[in-house]
């Protein structure tokens, strides 16, 4: 990951943050959520292969950095981050954690408990710590960092870093109503600092939209998905990955509310879009084709219902493996 400009410890890139469906995100907007980018088998072990290979090459940098200027100096900091992300991303977690409470502890030393740098270790390690299962001590260093908040403003990297882990933590320790209200003030904040059509801004939006309707409050969501759509649409084209994904959970949504007629026409524009990108015979084509069978016949609509259910058997049994491109053939 690149060096924040001026900054010791590097952000750690959280890549199971959650979003559009499962709860994934990433401090930084050029990481693409999981459900977002369906990995072939394939895919992931050139992955893990490649993320070894980068743990081997820190290494090695981070050996010659503390030979030369010792344990405790910026750059060796530096190295140690850069380190530790390398094995985080090759899901050696145990030894990350080990590397990260070194840097915090360090970074609260040589810099101070206040320091921007020290407030980003201990959301690193906090991350880290989280995904070993030991979420109660995650909550707790992502409540401390929180409380500095007013020390370097709301806009600050560091804080809605530390924010977006906070909000995660409290969802993931049940505590949904504090995540809710969180990512509610970093969806405000970023509106505000970035504008509504910022890569950021709607990464917020997505996670908050995720949160609201898993709580239930799908009405709440649905606002955030179509305004939400809108932006991607205007921005990235209706054939965009993620203007699709967005679309699909807005069906889903629509659904949940008793919509049918709303779901279904929004699975008629989907389809649409998979047909040109994808023809008629791909999996996730009739998959689309199957839902929208459906809610029309939900919606009492049932002439059209079997007739798309009788392209889907004549096409061949739906494809449901998460595992394929979402765009591959």
């Amino acid at each position: 990951m690149p060096r924040r400009r001026g900054s010791t410890v590097l952000a750690l890139p959280d890549a199971f943050r959650k979003s559009v469906v499962s709860r994934n995100s990433a401090s930084s907007s050029s990481l693409v959520s999981l459900d977002e980018r369906h990995l072939t088998a394939k895919q992931s072990q050139i992955r893990l292969e490649e993320a070894h290979a980068e743990v081997a090459r820190c290494k090695a940098e981070l050996i010659k950095v503390k030979s030369d200027l010792g344990p405790t100096n910026p750059d060796t900091l530096t190295s140690m981050s850069k380190y530790a992300t390398a094995l985080f991303q090759a899901t050696d977690y145990k030894a990350a954690e080990e590397i990260q409470r070194y840097v915090f502890d360090t970074s609260a030393r040589v810099l101070g408990g206040q320091h921007p740098d020290t407030l980003l270790a201990m959301d690193n390690l906090a991350v880290t710590i989280r995904h070993r299962g030991k979420r109660r001590e995650a909550v707790e260093l992502a409540q401390t960092a929180s409380k500095l908040k007013h020390a370097f403003g709301m806009d600050s990297p560091s804080v809605t870093a530390v924010f977006g882990n906070l909000a995660t933590s409290s969802y993931l320790g049940g505590d949904t109503k504090s995540a809710i209200e969180i990512e509610q003030q970093l969806f405000e904040t970023r509106q505000k600092s970035l504008g509504p059509d910022h890569p950021d801004t709607l990464h917020v939006m997505s996670n908050l939209a995720a949160s609201l309707k898993d709580t239930g409050d799908y009405r709440a969501a649905e606002g955030l998905y179509r305004e939400m759509l809108q932006v991607r649409q205007r921005t990235l084209g209706p054939h965009d990955v993620k203007t699709i994904t967005t679309m699909k959970t807005l069906a889903a949504c629509l659904k949940q509310l008793g919509d049918t007629q709303g779901a279904a026409d929004v699975q008629f524009q989907i389809l649409e879009v998979e047909k040109q990108k994808l023809g008629p015979r791909h999996p996730r084509t009739l998959n689309t084709m199957q839902q929208l069978a459906s809610n029309l016949r939900e919606h009492g609509d049932a002439s059209r219902a079997d007739e798309l259910e009788y392209h889907v058997r004549s096409m061949g049994k739906v494809a449901t493996r998460e595992d394929q491109a979402f765009y591959g053939r």
